[in-house]
């Protein structure tokens, strides 16, 4: 099962066993450093899906299973 609350798509800037409070402190620190990082945007040139076992903390094992590229509308 994966630790993330939910399994939406989404980029991971930060990886580890967490608690809810450490995460909550990341991210306030990562505001006091840079207010606009949580309004950040940029385009997408691809996409790629990774099996991942998230016992491996050394992240050899993750292994793509398919990628995208994506063209500009």
């Amino acid at each position: 099962m994966s630790p993330f609350a939910d399994d939406l798509p989404h980029l991971a800037l930060l990886y580890g066993n967490l608690t809810e409070e450490e995460r909550k402190r990341a991210q306030e620190k990562v505001s006091i450093l840079d207010e606009s990082i949580t309004d950040l945007s940029f385009p997408i040139a691809s996409v790629a899906l990774y099996k991942t076992n998230y016992q491996d903390k050394t992240l050899k094992s993750w292994e793509k299973i398919a990628e995208k590229i994506l063209r500009p509308r």
